[in-house]
């Protein structure tokens, strides 16, 4: 399992540096002008960003909902948290706006605005951007991760069954996104 996850984001970085590099010596106008060249990568790069922008609005949602949960959670059980589960907060905090950033960007991406117009983010920008969102929410959801390992067990029940389930489902990220992506693949 580890093995597929580790060939399966080796795979990805790959895609991103190819796909950043391209995007690097992206010439707008070669667009307009080469069609051989937009004919044959707009399909394929078009639909990795469906199947990403798909599995990663899916995966946002779900951790930020899983993320207000939990703040909303810690505030019920009426204690005084412990200087590392008061972190575990902040950090959930910053896992919410990191969402929202990929929301953001998913609106950005919006393929109905004529390349013309001022508004319009090229299909290699937009994965990009994606991309490093996601990489940014990966990180952000292991440190959260390794903070939770660090809060004192047994200060408080409420607090502690509230953060070990919060851990449990921040850990279920990372496969859910590979057998997202995995299960868009094959359809």
């Amino acid at each position: 399992m580890k093995l597929t996850l580790v060939i399966a984001v080796m795979a990805s970085c790959l895609f991103l540096t190819c796909v950043t590099a391209k995007a690097d010596n992206y010439d707008k106008s070669q667009e307009v002008r080469d069609s051989s060249v937009k004919d044959y990568e707009g399909p394929v790069v078009f639909s990795f960003k469906a199947r990403l922008q798909e599995c990663a609005m899916r995966g946002a949602f779900t951790v930020m909902e899983n993320s207000e949960k939990m703040i909303a959670d810690i505030e019920d059980c009426r204690v005084n948290l412990s200087e590392e589960a008061e972190a575990v907060t902040e950090f959930a905090k910053e896992v919410i706006h990191i969402t929202k950033n990929v929301f953001s960007i998913y609106k950005s991406c919006d393929y109905s605005i004529a390349p013309e117009q001022p508004n319009h983010v090229s299909l290699f920008e937009c994965i990009r951007a994606l991309l490093e969102e996601i990489k940014a929410l990966y990180n952000q959801i292991g440190l959260t991760i390794q903070l939770i390992k660090k809060v004192p067990v047994g200060a408080n029940q409420c607090a502690t069954i509230t953060l070990c389930k919060y851990r449990d489902e921040l850990t279920g990220f990372p496969r859910f996104m590979e057998e997202c992506f995995m299960r868009r693949q094959e359809s």
